[in-house]
């Protein structure tokens, strides 16, 4: 078979909009497959995923996913699922796909996404859900993780580690950005407010929503001119300006939505901190891209966090607005000590592999 031989490959993912985690890394996968000269498409199971676009396929229904998975295996393209330890759907949408790809005699390939402790993973986190992560890992071929703790973890479910490959999924893609003119009303609050903390966030409880509101507003009478900016689909959802304004922080807060990745770098840069309050995202790309950026990070100690970041206790409020006080009054020499993490292209490295297989 020719070693330069073009490639279909079908990515079943959630796919921006809006921008948040895997569906940012896919993006950048698919760009370089297609300025290879290989085919991929992508199969949207996210919040999109029922919006009509040019940039996906669709889906509408259950029957709907099946037959579109199901004509794409026939056609030769090789299935590339995503999954994570959270999501009961899409343990179950992963599986229906693998299984199809068998019935053509094709194995397909797994990512597995986030760290190593998740909602329903490991095993000792749902004896029940574990025979069906032991079935979703047995059936691919291959499968991604991100670092050698989580594919430890998945192979307490009896899976081969030959077949595990870790592969970090910050990439040099992730600082390929152009500074980006942000909206008049944010550069109004960004030069209002010091220290300014930027926070990706979606109003789902492993943000922990109301124990970051209750951290700034303990910090607001020593640091009168502290702001806040979420960014995320959810932050201008009534119910999260709702929640602000109950926690009587209107003025310290700014929703910025869903900012493309040159506008969510250039915020970046303009931050004093950046803070990540979920504790199941592992490593975390924001995380790296605020590092590289030089802006120190305050996040929830999850065991994965790299040098630099300061933990705090997750979704302990009381724990959080110390550790942003303290980082604060210290600031100049955090930011003299932190530490630029090295980043690969792991994008390449990531389609070299689905080439591979898909060959």
């Amino acid at each position: 078979m020719s070693a330069d031989r073009k490639v279909k490959i079908l990515e079943i993912s959630s796919y921006p909009p809006p921008r948040a985690g895997w569906g940012v890394r896919i993006t950048f996968v698919r760009k370089f497959l297609q300025m290879a000269g290989h085919e991929c498409q992508v199969l949207n199971i996210g919040q999109s995923r029922k919006i009509k676009s040019a940039d996906y396929l669709d889906v509408q229904s259950g029957s709907d996913y099946f037959k579109k998975v199901w004509r794409h295996v026939r056609g030769g393209y090789l299935i590339h699922t995503h999954l994570n330890g959270d999501s009961e759907k899409g343990l179950v949408l992963a599986i229906i796909a693998e299984a199809l790809a068998l019935c053509f005699g094709r194995r397909s390939v797994l990512t597995f996404h986030a760290g190593p402790i998740q909602r329903l993973f490991p095993k000792e986190k749902s004896r029940f859900m574990a025979p069906f992560f032991a079935l979703a890992f047995a059936l691919p071929k291959t499968i991604i993780c991100n670092n050698a703790a989580v594919k430890e973890k998945i192979l307490s479910y009896n899976v081969p580690a030959k077949k595990i490959v870790a592969i970090p999924a910050f990439s040099v893609q992730y600082l390929d950005s152009v500074p980006s003119v942000l909206p008049d009303a944010l550069e109004d609050f960004i030069a209002a407010h010091r220290p300014l903390i930027a926070s990706y966030f979606f109003l789902r409880a492993e943000f922990f929503v109301h124990s970051m509101l209750k951290a700034i507003k303990q910090l607001t009478p020593s640091l009168p001119d502290l702001g806040l900016v979420l960014i995320g689909g959810d932050t201008q959802n009534e119910a999260v300006l709702d929640l602000v304004a109950q926690a009587g922080l209107s003025k310290y807060v700014y929703s910025a939505g869903d900012l493309d990745h040159d506008a969510f770098m250039t915020l970046m840069a303009k931050a004093d901190f950046y803070l990540r309050t979920p504790q199941k995202d592992g490593v975390c790309s924001s995380v790296l891209e605020a590092l590289t950026l030089k802006t120190p990070v305050v996040a929830s100690r999850n065991g994965s966090r790299p040098e630099s970041v300061v933990n705090y206790e997750t979704d302990n409020a009381d724990d959080l607005a110390e550790k942003l006080q303290d980082a604060w009054t210290q600031y100049d020499q955090l930011v003299s000590d932190l530490v630029v993490p090295e980043v690969k292209d792991t994008v390449k490295e990531e389609a070299a592999l689905l080439v591979h297989h898909a060959r």
